[in-house]
């Protein structure tokens, strides 16, 4: 038979390598938290957390789009944080046709600036201010009801 020729028992055929593989799956797994915690500690020292970088232009795009939802929520109308940018702009131009096509395009100004790539100016940066301003100026009342200025 095939087993006396070459020196190997019958046992070792019908049974696997149990030994053999757990310490190939324990040296695996080693191996894995090795580099894991070589890659951890190397973020670490150079100060990266995992996260993408993020550009100088999208950061001061982020931060004026939080200013924009400020403004917004102000008004009364909330950023729940699982409703796009896009569609809350949408939701807020079919509340208010005021400020419809403002907040439409300061929303299309930031996921440029923030996904996109595109680079944002200072002049750009003053326009999308100015432009919060306004929201905030359009979409209040100009005059308050008799029964509103009467319960001030």
């Amino acid at each position: 038979s095939i087993a006396k020729r070459t020196g190997i028992k019958q046992a070792d055929l019908e049974r696997p390598p149990l030994k053999k593989i757990a310490m190939a799956s324990a040296l695996a797994i080693a191996i894995g938290l090795a580099v894991r915690y070589l890659r951890r500690r190397r973020n670490a020292a150079s100060g990266r957390d995992g996260s993408l970088p993020i550009s100088h232009h999208a950061e001061r795009s982020v931060a004026l789009y939080r200013d924009l939802e400020a403004t917004l929520a102000q008004l009364g109308f909330a950023r729940a944080v699982a409703t796009p940018p896009l569609r809350f702009a949408v939701e807020v131009g079919a509340a208010n046709e005021n400020v419809a096509a403002d907040v439409l395009a300061l929303t299309l100004v930031y996921l440029e600036t923030r996904w996109g790539g595109k680079e944002i100016s200072l002049s750009d940066e003053s326009d999308f201010r100015t432009r919060i301003k306004a929201i905030g100026r359009a979409a209040q009342p100009t005059a308050a009801p008799p029964s509103v200025r009467a319960a001030r």
